[in-house]
Formats: C-alpha cells, sequence, structure tokens
C-alpha cells in the first residue's frame, strides 16, 4: 500500500503550472511534520494531552491534504486518545513512534513524487 495516494498529487499538480509549487508543499509539509512529531513526544512526556490533541489534529489536516492518508488515520487515533483523557496511556507513545515511522514512508514518497 502507498504512503500516499497518487489522485492526490495529481490533483496538487493540477493546482499550479509553477513547477516548484510541489516541492515547496513537500519541503513544508517535511518541516512541519518533523516539528510537529518532535512537539508531540515531548507533550506526551510532560503529560499535556491538549497540546497533544492540537498537534495530532494539525497534522492530520496537513497529511490528508498531500494524500498521506495512513498518517492522517495515526494522528486521528493519537487526537481522539488527547481528546478522551487517555494521551497520557503508553498506546499513545506506540502511536506516535508509528506515527514518525509513516511519516519517514509518506516524505520518501513525497520526495519521489516531487522529483518527476
Amino acid at each position: 500500500m502507498n504512503a500516499i495516494d497518487p489522485h492526490t498529487i495529481q490533483y496538487l499538480r493540477g493546482l499550479s503550472a509553477d513547477p516548484s509549487f510541489l516541492p515547496v508543499l513537500i519541503d513544508a509539509f517535511t518541516r512541519d511534520t518533523k516539528a510537529e512529531i518532535s512537539q508531540m513526544k515531548e507533550a506526551y512526556q510532560c503529560h499535556d494531552t491538549q497540546t497533544l490533541r492540537h498537534l495530532a489534529h494539525k497534522s492530520k489536516s496537513s497529511s490528508r491534504s498531500l494524500g498521506a492518508e495512513t498518517l492522517a488515520t495515526i494522528c486521528l487515533e493519537i487526537e481522539n486518545m488527547a481528546r478522551d483523557g487517555k494521551g497520557d496511556l503508553p498506546i499513545v507513545a506506540e502511536k506516535i513512534r508509528l506515527m514518525e515511522a509513516e511519516a519517514q514512508r509518506a516524505v520518501n514518497e513525497l520526495k519521489a513524487y516531487g522529483l518527476q
């Protein structure tokens, strides 16, 4: 299964004739996702479920906009756990690790699309 929906990439390419449009989006996603994961780890360690929920929601939205549906689903799970007061459970740490691995997979695929 692909980390990135190719139809979403096709749609994004159609939004602009500027050849740098997609690579700029990919760079921003890569940078922001890395920062958000780092902040989510910190929020988890500090038992800050509100920040964890906010970051998971933000990551979910950006993931969906670039076609990273599996990543968005993981973010949704973290968001729901944090919202339901379960943001400090060990399963959340595991979900964050899973999110980090899936984010790397998505970034690798996005970079390949950005070069095409």
